[in-house]
């Protein structure tokens, strides 16, 4: 019975430890991101090339924001505009 109880102690103990890390991590991650997701601003011209590389269309972006929502990063693209010509998609929000 007492090494019943080692054992179960032991991975209780693990359990806990790993609880504490995954929280830590967590904590991280979301204190990091509050902190970079404002500079996506700053790679719009990026962004836009790799846009019209993917999607092998014209694309434009007016303004690029971030934001963090929860535990997520929230983009926010401004004045969006794809393709050329009459047939010329714009999204402005």
């Amino acid at each position: 019975m007492e090494r019943l109880i080692r054992w179960f102690a032991a991975a209780l103990r693990w359990a806990l430890g790993c609880c504490a890390l995954l929280l830590v991590l967590a904590a991280l991650f979301v204190s990091l991101g509050r902190e970079l997701v404002p500079w996506v601003a700053e790679y719009r011209l990026e962004a836009e090339d790799r846009g019209r590389a993917l999607l092998g269309v014209p694309l434009e972006i007016g303004s690029l924001e971030g934001r963090w929502q929860g535990f997520a990063p929230l983009l926010i693209g401004r004045d969006v505009r794809l393709g050329e010509g009459p047939g010329r998609c714009i999204w402005i929000s």
